[in-house]
């Protein structure tokens, strides 16, 4: 479940070819004939920083992504974790396998004669990433399966945003108590046991005394544990960087020596290395290790499992192009697959709104922002709305002055950014799940918002999401909880020459509001179908949807440790029709535009001559 805030705007976009950069530098075009001779087809699939490398160097790697995307949505009906697991991994193999047959075959030819040095195919997001020339390049751009070839962008983690310090040390450090996770522990006995959280990140030091006991691989076996794709340590897990150690200890560190730094001391964790130890990598690495998340190997690479995957990762990184979808089709097959993607909000708060990172910026990312010891929010914590229009952050969590685990046994304090608030909310997700082991990522994601501390505005806002997090409230939720399903439909839907009735409706909102203050809000899905899991009680419970008359139900009532099912009906309502013509503002020449309403599905494009008509 995602928050949307409706807006009644209609926003106008020029269509995307008429705002294709030219590849041409001012002054002298000496340096670049060949590429001034790409046709225009082919140029507007390649983006422009692949075809400058290719200017310089007779090859680079670039990311060939392919038009077919694998259909999850019947894997996510799927309740068994496993199954669904499973089923998700093969459906995306099986898409990849039949897509990229014939430009495997091609790649393997242009490798034979010496125009590709190496390429690695994909089935998390049906890819491929290639070495090779500008024939090769050009090549794949004209295969109609291809839809976008993309550079292979290096990224940098961001130094930690260091404090003072001004927490003496305790057994419980402040931000732990601040959620409330230490009264988890004490008073609910809840520690995440039986839960696997994923670090992707620069490592972790195995050997601290704050980790080594919740290694999965503790006893020796570190296949299906660790994975290093920078080459750095491909025997075992460590750190020499300190980042990816810090994150982890927030999410599981206890030493049981005073020590508590974690929130999730029970729980277990992997890692996958992605980072070198400067703190740097790139979409090829960054691809590699969403997919082995997906199926753990082994240490050689092989005997991919996907019965070893995480519950939950988290992910201390982003990339400040809020906008960028390089990894959106990544990110949705771990969603899919039920393993909750926990993001940093990114650490560009003073650019102002819209400044959320990617993969944050995700609809189904679970973005974190930071807070201080005060509940103010961090000034350098990124801020919605997100690209895709929706509330970013979903939560927020301590990260300011956040002491953990450093390489070597020690502790560092002083640390802030998104990065140190991103582990509190992995943690807690891990908490829910030996709550109720069966929740889903949505439903991780439900109790967290609906339990925040509000704090901002009112409601949800694009600073501090629904609030900062409060884990108390939350698996006190999650264990007094049931299950609410249904499926939200249309009645009198004009056809033809008749009215029909019982048509799923996409996308509708189900919220509801219980006699004691419980709420909660959930989004149907291609079938009309929702489920929500919430505390039970009596709910009043309303369906709403675009172009329909909102329904109340009354008095609903949700039974712990049981499904209970409502079905809601939605009445057409009446339609009107705004008409408009696009022109160019100095010119007055008609565009081709699409045009949209914001926060709804209403979309149209303008004909030949600027004008558009769209049922409202």
């Amino acid at each position: 479940m995602t928050w949307r805030k409706w807006l009644g705007l209609v926003l106008i976009v020029v269509l995307p070819l008429l705002l294709i950069p030219s590849l041409t530098a001012a002054g002298s075009t000496s340096d670049a004939p060949p590429l001034q001779k790409i046709p225009f087809a082919l140029r507007v699939k390649i983006e422009p920083q692949v075809l400058k490398e290719l200017a310089s160097k007779e090859k680079t790697t670039y990311i060939v992504h392919l038009t077919q995307q694998a259909d999850l949505a019947p894997a996510r009906r799927i309740k068994a974790k496993l199954s669904r697991r499973q089923a998700v991994v093969s459906t995306l193999q099986a898409v990849a396998e039949r897509s990229q047959r014939e430009i495997r075959a091609y790649l393997d030819r242009q490798q034979a004669s010496g125009h590709v040095e190496e390429y690695i195919p994909f089935w998390v997001f049906n890819g491929l990433a290639v070495t090779g020339d500008l024939d090769t390049c050009l090549a794949l751009a004209a295969r109609p399966e291809v839809e976008m070839i993309r550079a292979n962008h290096t990224h940098q983690l961001p130094n930690p945003n260091f404090q003072p310090p001004t927490s003496n040390l305790q057994s419980v450090e402040w931000n732990i108590a601040k959620v409330q996770a230490d009264r988890v522990w004490r008073e609910l006995g809840i520690t995440g046991r039986g839960a696997v959280v994923a670090s992707m990140d620069t490592g972790v030091d195995r050997t601290h005394p704050a980790l080594r006991d919740k290694y999965r691989g503790a006893h020796g076996d570190h296949d299906y544990n660790w994975f290093d794709f920078t080459g750095t340590y491909p025997d075992a897990p460590d750190d020499g960087h300190s980042h990816g150690t810090h994150t982890m200890g927030t999410i599981v560190g206890d030493d049981g020596a005073g020590n508590q730094i974690g929130m999730a001391p029970g729980a277990r964790w992997i890692a996958v290395k992605i980072f070198d130890d400067a703190g740097n990598t790139d979409d090829v690495k960054i691809h590699q290790g969403f997919q082995w998340i997906l199926a753990p190997t082994d240490l050689d690479g092989e005997n991919p499992d996907p019965s070893k995957a995480p519950d939950v990762v988290n992910n201390s990184w982003g990339d400040m192009n809020g906008a960028n979808p390089a990894f959106r089709p990544d990110v949705a097959a771990w969603r899919a697959a039920g393993i909750l993607p926990v993001f940093a909000a990114g650490n560009e708060g003073e650019m102002g709104d819209g400044s959320v990172d990617s993969p944050a910026s995700f609809p189904d990312a679970l973005a974190v922002g930071a807070t201080d010891p005060n509940d103010a929010l961090a000034s350098f914590s990124s801020r919605g709305p997100s690209f895709w229009e929706e509330v970013k952050p979903e939560v927020s969590a301590p990260g300011v002055d956040i002491r953990s685990s450093v390489p070597g046994g020690g502790y560092a304090d002083g640390w802030g950014g998104t990065s140190t608030s991103t582990p509190h909310v992995a943690g807690l997700a891990a908490l829910l799940l030996e709550a109720d082991p069966t929740l889903t990522p949505d439903d991780l994601e439900n109790f967290m918002v609906y339990t925040a501390e509000d704090l901002g505005d009112p409601g949800p806002d694009n600073a501090y999401g629904w609030g900062r997090i409060d884990a108390y409230d939350a698996v006190r939720w999650a264990l007094g909880a049931g299950k609410l399903y249904g499926q939200v439909t249309a009645s009198n839907v004009k056809r033809e020459t008749s009215s029909v009735t019982g048509v799923p409706i996409s996308g509708a909102t189900v919220s509801g509001v219980s006699q004691v203050g419980d709420q909660f809000i959930a989004t149907t899905d291609a079938t009309g179908t929702y489920t929500v899991s919430v505390p039970g009680g009596l709910y009043d419970v309303t369906a709403s949807a675009f172009g329909y008359l909102p329904t109340v139900v009354k008095r609903v009532e949700v039974i712990r440790g049981y499904m209970s099912i409502r079905d809601l009906t939605l009445e057409p309502a009446p339609l009107g029709t705004l008409t408009g013509r696009v022109t160019e503002e100095e010119t007055g020449n008609p565009l081709a535009a699409a045009i949209r309403v914001v926060g709804t599905p209403a979309r149209t494009v303008a004909d030949a001559d600027g004008f558009y008509s769209l049922a409202l």
